[in-house]
């Protein structure tokens, strides 16, 4: 019976030694000055050969894709009317919000984690690594699902079909195909993509700027009434839909190891890459529900779908021409900052080192690019784009919101409130969330609009009476009126988020614990800050009373 009590002790003690070594990883940071310096020796100046033009390019066609072709038929018809427009501005708006964010911190820390790297320095590793995760739907599985979409414009164009509906279902060996041709092609290194992205977003500009001038002479303004025919809740969850859209501009932050003066032309890339997306995405929809009636446009094809209803067939062709090129350059985008995401983290050991391998003049991603590139392979094969939309938004929205709370938390930092500081941004996410549900639960009635803004509000106010410093040496970029307009950035994405479908948020739960047994199996374990104690006193104190209590339960 002793042997028996002493193994079932022992067990315990090591699942609470295990436990508390989790816990207390979860807290540990980077030093930012640490992750630049491994960027430096990864990423000399000579191997750098992205240009501002390039990088501009790389934000664009990386955004402006699937979400526009392939939702506003949808929302449209479904959810929000001719208003599709202003969900269009208003998801817009918040990535704007976000962009600000995004741009400080990428000038701080230039790195091709993007979000991930930024979470790493002022939230903790655990945090990083879900945000990683995170960013793999954004990247990734986008990439693949985007495949599919683009092999079924493919089918259709070939099979001379004259219904402008689209499906992707099934099996998508096409698909498949495309992103194995495309992981070839970007695993020969950035020196040859780029002049191809380049290429491709002038040839797919060009037919945008058609579709503008034809189209604008085919509206029909009795096409816009009723504007607004299902009410404002109907523009925000539209707005949650359509950010699929704009999904792909923070692409660039993946790519700034690989960019000249990192610090200043990927946030400028970054802003620009946005303005331009989001001037195309509301034209295009004000002119295309000015075509077409918003209750009979196609889900799948709406743009060559409106053309074909107006009697310009051949134009309708040369819409799904232009629709396959932009399609095209969102995969390629995606696919080329997904195995970019992957070395920051194995360079870090989150991953086995063979995602952080680095070949050739140009310091390629080969091996990361060529993992990634198979898997995903399968992934297009296999699952529909309308299925993930949803779920990949969501996991974007996480990783936007992780962005502008770490902004803030280095701001506090730098300003010397680092240590008391974990609590209120916890609180604030916290005050974020439940006015998050309880506007989705309360409709549009004032009294939940009300509370929920209260609740919201509280922690909010309290954040803006924390006094922050001016920085001797600042970055080359500085966000505006922190740390509202970061607050405000984070606000607004937990809201987009809880405005999402039921499936799409039970799919991103069960990702985010995927990504976090892969971590407690194998992240902890071979992270290289270890064994380096967590430089957060409020997250060392906890661990220490937890560490004296189960001491005494044990006892």
């Amino acid at each position: 019976m002793e042997t028996s009590g002493g193994l079932t002790q022992g067990r315990l003690e090591g699942l609470l030694r295990l436990s508390s070594e989790l816990y207390q990883s979860s807290f540990r940071r980077k030093p930012i000055s640490q992750l630049n310096a491994e960027t430096s020796r990864a990423h000399p100046e000579s191997a750098r050969v992205l240009t501002l033009t390039d990088l501009v390019a790389i934000g664009v066609s990386g955004t402006l894709g699937a979400g526009l072709f392939f939702l506003l038929g949808r929302v449209a018809r479904n959810e929000v009317g001719p208003a599709v427009s202003v969900s269009f501005l208003f998801a817009a708006g918040v990535c704007a919000l976000v962009g600000l964010s995004y741009a400080e911190m990428v000038s701080r820390v230039p790195s091709c984690g993007s979000a991930y790297s930024f979470s790493y320095t002022a939230l903790g590793e655990l945090c990083a690594f879900i945000v990683g995760w995170c960013l793999s739907l954004e990247y990734g599985i986008a990439s693949a699902a985007i495949a599919r979409s683009w092999a079924a414009y493919v089918r259709h164009g070939l099979s001379l079909s004259s219904t402008s509906d689209i499906s992707d279902s099934g099996l998508s060996f096409l698909g498949a195909l495309f992103i194995l041709v495309l992981t070839i092609l970007l695993a020969s290194g950035l020196r040859e993509g780029r002049y191809i992205v380049g290429i491709s977003t002038v040839v797919f500009g060009v037919v945008i700027l058609a579709v503008f001038v034809f189209g604008s002479h085919l509206v029909r303004p009795a096409n816009w009434v009723p504007f607004m025919p299902h009410g404002w809740r109907s523009v925000v969850l539209g707005s949650s839909s359509l950010f699929f859209a704009y999904v792909g501009f923070d692409e660039v932050a993946t790519v700034a190891e690989e960019a000249h003066s990192p610090s200043r032309n990927v946030p400028r890339a970054m802003m620009i890459s946005l303005a331009i997306v989001s001037g195309i995405c509301a034209l295009a929809s004000v002119i295309i529900t000015g075509i077409q009636p918003y209750s009979e446009l196609s889900e799948s094809a709406s743009f060559a779908g409106a053309f074909e209803y107006a009697g310009s067939t051949t134009f309708a062709k040369i819409v799904s021409i232009g629709t396959v090129i932009g399609l095209q350059n969102t995969a390629i985008v995606a696919l080329l900052a997904q195995p970019r995401l992957f070395v920051a983290m194995s360079r870090d050991g989150l991953l086995p080192e063979i995602f952080g391998e680095l070949s050739g003049a140009g310091s390629t991603p080969r091996a990361a690019t060529i993992l990634c590139g198979i898997g995903l392979a399968v992934v297009a094969l296999l699952f529909p784009l309308h299925s993930l939309a949803d779920m990949i938004s969501g996991g974007t929205l996480i990783a936007y919101t992780a962005v502008c709370v770490s902004l803030i938390r280095t701001r506090l930092i730098v300003s010397g409130h680092g240590r008391d500081s974990g609590g209120l941004l916890t609180l604030l996410l916290v005050s974020f969330t439940l006015c998050a549900l309880i506007w989705r639960v309360g409709n549009e009635g004032i009294t939940s609009l009300l509370g929920g803004g209260f609740i919201a509000g509280v922690p909010l106010l309290l954040l803006g009476r924390v006094p922050l410093a001016c920085e001797p040496d600042p970055p080359a970029f500085i966000c505006p009126m922190v740390p509202w307009i970061p607050a405000i950035g984070a606000f607004f994405s937990t809201v987009l988020l809880f405005q999402l479908s039921h499936t799409g948020l039970f799919l991103l739960l069960i990702w985010i614990l995927i990504g976090f047994f892969i971590y407690a199996v194998y992240g902890f374990k071979h992270s290289h800050t270890r064994y380096i104690l967590p430089p957060d006193f409020v997250a060392a104190c906890s661990f220490k009373l937890a560490w004296q209590w189960s001491d005494r339960c044990i006892c």
